[in-house]
């Protein structure tokens, strides 16, 4: 046998090997999982305030819900009402003075659902001695 004949054989035991070993030798891929949509949620960032800090007010907006329309708002404060542009919709109280707010968030979609999340509530501290009762 000659060197020129047991190459090629060789060359596709070889080629066979490497198949089986890297794990290309007829596996499936796994399935795609979908992604996780993003449920209705408010959150305000601090959950406590001190008289004249800020407060973000985040409403995550899942994106089934489409087109539409979204007011954010620490009522009494500032609202802002926009188109939806994301899944997460931010506004920024400034200055917020001591006392309890209503934080909301409110959704139109383009077929006219009028969507609410539960409204929370931000507690602002006229002094340091009321903040052992936030």
């Amino acid at each position: 046998m000659s060197w020129t004949t047991v190459t090629p054989l060789a060359g596709q035991a070889l080629l066979a090997s490497v198949f089986l070993f890297a794990g290309c030798a007829n596996k499936t891929a796994a399935p795609v999982q979908p992604p996780v949509e993003s449920s209705f949620a408010l959150k305000l960032t601090p959950a406590v305030l001190l008289e004249g800090s800020d407060v973000r007010i985040t409403c995550n907006v899942p994106e089934s819900y489409g087109r539409g329309r979204i007011r954010v708002a620490l009522e009494g404060i500032v609202a802002s009402e926009r188109a939806i542009e994301s899944i997460q919709t931010r506004v920024l109280a400034t200055q917020v003075p001591c006392g309890t707010w209503v934080a909301t968030c409110q959704i139109r979609t383009a077929r006219g659902e009028e969507i609410r999340t539960q409204a929370l509530v931000a507690r602002g501290s006229c002094n340091a001695d009321e903040m052992d009762g936030l």
